[in-house]
């Protein structure tokens, strides 16, 4: 596909600020943490955040998949370093 805008309906709907980036995830299941990214992430306004990012998943890799805009991005690389924690577990 090819879409003609102006600069500005570009900016306005974020159709030049679009990067694919997969996030490897070590301690979680990627299917879970991308479902909380949607709920809560990518559903409210962010600055310098498209209205369209989403959050997916390979379950081969445990990977979260991300497209969006570059600010997407490391929100969810901020994110994970609060959400990918391993558990902390005591064995008695």
């Amino acid at each position: 596909s090819v879409i003609i805008a102006t600069k500005a309906t570009a900016d306005q709907k974020s159709l030049n600020a679009h990067v694919f980036k997969t996030i490897p995830v070590k301690y979680r299941d990627a299917a879970m943490v991308a479902q909380q990214l949607n709920a809560t992430l990518f559903s409210v306004p962010r600055s310098g955040g498209s209205n369209r990012a989403i959050a997916s998943f390979d379950p081969v890799t445990n990977s979260i998949i991300v497209m969006g805009t570059e600010t997407d991005s490391q929100m969810v690389s901020q994110a994970l370093k609060t959400l990918d924690v391993q558990a902390n577990r005591k064995v008695y």
